[in-house]
């Protein structure tokens, strides 16, 4: 098995699971005749402010018992709470105690029992260990295995430590701006410590090897056996080695400096019926900007994708997707939004606002459906308009120079509502839109069919988004509902844009070039996730797609003055909000230019910033990580923007 440095931390636990089974296959430690593994997938909770979710019961899981009282082997996962106060503590098969966590647990402390068994929860004084340094990660899935030679544990801190709080890099802002935020919610939030010790076991007189947590949150996996203790040794060894192997990427990730920023409701939302599908008040995420940039305004469409029908709109609604409810209250605020001067030198200071998207129709429809059993609420258009208002008076009426930006569903957004937006502030503001990854094409698919159009058509006549689309554009063509494609309303703006894109966006490449409806077989399974793997005629049709999407923008590219573009030859999707592809060491760039320069370059008129590709695979600097797909729209199921597993990606892929 190869395990490089290079590799992203969301496949720390594929490698790691990986290496172990490949230990039970050679060693033979757990094998398919005793008819389970050492390590099966399941979910794990996230802690922090992008993730939720029920508190898992563990402790001791019934198995055989053995004779010998041979040492334990831990694996370490990250992102684990720590034991939820007045956890049950009962003895596992060794006779150690160890604590049961149940979802009911009150709020007692704990901490006693973890202070009497010192062998399970903390270091005892005269312990000799060595300790194996791994920086935290805010991993979306760590390894949750159990099987009957297993014991899943939660260890909290020890009593020496655990009234010393657990703080990220300095100036991360998590621990003030995110309550409850896990160690493992931002970058620098902490390191996993493995420190193996010997004691004694009273009962067999044979020394045994215990693997302590010291104080962050985590998840220890004990496996007990009969093996020699050489045999767990090597494997403990062998273990560390492989998790030690991608460290470097993560203590680069553990660098950063994130933003963690609270929602904020509209309360008067619903005065003009303004409201999520479910009927839950719309929500954005504040910033405010200082010194020289306190009275500029940078404006974020969050994307997510549509639904195209009452099944799916009503599935989106009971999700984030839909729902303030069930949205996380904290976000992390990357790229663009970053506050930091050195990885957002143009916009850092600037008042940056994140416009959180529950209504499924890039913030444009206007239509309720009610049939006396179901309602939903398409008030997309509304939730735009009542954000703006709520923040007018916060300072955008005053605003000396704006940017109205979104990503994917979000950047189809931006187009939409550009013009709307600088109708709204000062006549001597310098106003200007930007679209990430929100150019979707009118592209036939594989099939030669239209499923990107036919999906829009049914989307613009649930929802009631004609009306608000561009008359220009209406007017003009046979079919009104075709203007919801930026293609055909892109010349009708009059604001000064700036078009981000990859050529190969990945989301139109699964969605709207290869839909499954187009590959029944899975012909282009390989293909979709890594270019290497695509055939030649597969990679002769991704160019023509490229070719398709530069011809649709070359009116756009020779006569737009005041436009710009970045357009990439990276398989790649909403580029702008990661902090890795927005501006870093190894950003991807175009004429030696990375995005950041570009938006800056072109905002700020300091040259003409135009920029394309040359057709992949020459750019050597794109990092072409291929996400799995999202839904299929040919089943009329919503679908969404897909983000990366790389830093702010690394906290989350959604659908």
């Amino acid at each position: 098995m190869k395990c490089e440095s290079h590799l992203n931390i969301l496949h720390m636990e594929t490698c790691v699971i990986s290496f172990v089974k490949l230990l039970e296959n050679r060693i033979g430690l757990i094998g398919p005749e005793r008819g389970h593994s050492l390590v099966q997938k399941s979910r794990a909770d996230f802690v922090g402010p992008d993730r939720t979710g029920p508190e898992p019961m563990v402790g001791p899981v019934p198995g055989p018992r053995t004779k010998r009282s041979g040492p334990r082997f831990a694996i370490l996962g990250t992102g684990a709470p720590r034991p939820v106060p007045g956890s049950k503590v009962e003895p596992d098969r060794t006779g150690n105690r160890s604590p049961l966590v149940h979802p009911s647990a009150g709020r007692e402390r704990a901490s006693d029992a973890s202070h009497k068994q010192g062998h399970a929860f903390g270091i005892r004084q005269k312990t000799n260990y060595h300790s194996h340094a791994l920086p935290s990660t805010s991993s979306p899935e760590a390894i949750a295995g159990v099987s009957p030679s297993l014991s899943v544990l939660h260890l909290s801190p020890s009593p020496r430590t655990e009234r010393a709080p657990i703080r990220g890099g300095d100036g991360d802002g998590i621990a003030a701006s995110a309550p409850g935020a896990g160690a493992g919610a931002g970058a620098g939030a902490g390191v996993l410590i493995l420190a193996f010790s010997r004691r004694r076991n009273h009962r067999s007189k044979k020394k045994k090897t215990t693997a302590h947590c010291l104080p962050i949150r985590c998840r220890i996996f004990e496996m007990r056996t009969g093996k020699a203790t050489a045999t767990a040794t090597a494997m403990a060894i062998a273990l560390v080695v492989v998790l030690l192997c991608i460290a470097p990427r993560r203590v680069r990730s553990a660098s950063d400096n994130r933003l963690i920023v609270g929602m904020t409701l509209v309360r008067n939302a619903s005065a003009i019926g303004a409201l999520c599908l479910d009927g839950s008040l719309p929500a954005y995420h504040l910033h405010r900007g200082f010194g020289a940039g306190a009275n500029n305004w940078l404006l974020q469409f969050e994307g997510g994708g549509w639904c195209n029908d009452i099944p799916s709109c009503l599935e989106r609604a009971n999700t984030r997707r839909g729902s303030t409810r069930y949205m996380t209250k904290y976000e992390v605020f990357s790229g663009i939004l970053s506050n930091n001067a050195s990885l957002n030198p143009d916009f850092y200071n600037w008042n940056r606002v994140k416009l959180r998207y529950c209504d499924g129709a890039s913030f444009a429809g206007d239509a309720k459906f009610d049939n006396g059993t179901s309602l939903l609420y398409f008030r997309g258009q509304r939730i735009w308009r009542a954000i703006i208002h709520d923040l007018l008076p916060k300072g955008l009426g005053r605003a000396q120079k704006a940017l109205l930006s979104g990503c994917s569903a979000g950047g189809l957004a931006s187009f939409l509502h550009c013009d709307n937006f600088a109708e709204y502030l000062p006549r001597n503001a310098s106003v200007k839109c930007l679209s990430d990854a929100g150019f979707f094409l009118d592209e036939r698919d594989i099939s030669l069919n239209h499923t990107m159009r036919s999906f829009y058509d049914d989307l613009v006549s649930l929802q009631g988004v004609e009306k608000n689309l561009d008359k220009n554009c209406t007017s003009s063509l046979v079919y009104p509902a075709m203007c919801f494609f930026p293609q055909y309303t892109l010349k009708y703006i009059t604001t000064p844009f700036f078009i981000l894109n990859s050529a190969y966006d990945v989301y139109q490449f699964h969605h709207i070039l290869v839909p499954p409806s187009a590959d029944v077989h899975g012909h282009w399974n390989r293909c979709k996730l890594d270019p290497a793997a695509c055939t030649d005629s597969q990679l002769e049709i991704l160019q023509g797609f490229r070719n398709d999407m530069l011809a649709t923008l070359r009116m756009f590219y020779q006569y737009s003055g005041r436009g710009g573009l970045f357009i990439n030859s990276c398989f790649a999707h909403c580029q702008s909000e990661l902090q890795e592809t927005w501006l870093a060491v190894d950003s991807p760039k175009v004429n030696n230019k990375t995005i950041s320069e570009a938006v800056g370059d072109w905002y700020y008129s300091r040259r003409v910033s135009k920029e394309i590709d040359c057709p992949y695979p020459c750019d050597k600097t794109c990092h072409n990580l291929i996400p799995v797909s999202g839904n299929d729209p040919t089943n009329t199921k919503y679908f969404g923007s897909v983000i990366f597993g790389i830093g702010l990606a690394s906290t989350y892929l959604f659908p």
